[in-house]
């Protein structure tokens, strides 16, 4: 089974990714796989991410990050624990905030 990681905005430039097209990433899961474990497996294989999306040591992204599992928020459906099953997608953009003060 495998997963689709899609890396936008400009936390793409961040993980070494062209700022052009898309930045995807096919991950392989085996039955069981959630998306902490996903998150933590790239973080291990790539300093970058690492350093910019997965926070291993506390298991969670980083609170710049947002984590959407087939364009629905992962809190909504499990955080962390969510499990994967074949063809998901996850979607890692940078949080974003702002409006207009009043």
């Amino acid at each position: 089974p495998t997963i689709s990681v899609e890396v936008l905005f400009w936390l793409k430039g961040r993980l070494g990714f062209p700022d052009e097209g898309r930045a995807t990433l096919d991950v392989s899961i085996a039955p069981g796989d959630t998306v902490g474990d996903v998150l933590a497996l790239l973080a291990s294989e790539r300093p970058a991410f690492a350093e910019h999306v997965f926070d291993a040591s506390r298991g969670v992204p980083y609170e710049h990050v947002v984590v959407l599992l087939n364009r629905r928020a992962v809190e909504l459906q499990g955080g962390m624990a969510a499990a994967l099953a074949d063809g998901d997608e996850l979607l890692l953009m940078p949080g974003f905030a702002g409006g207009q003060s009043l």
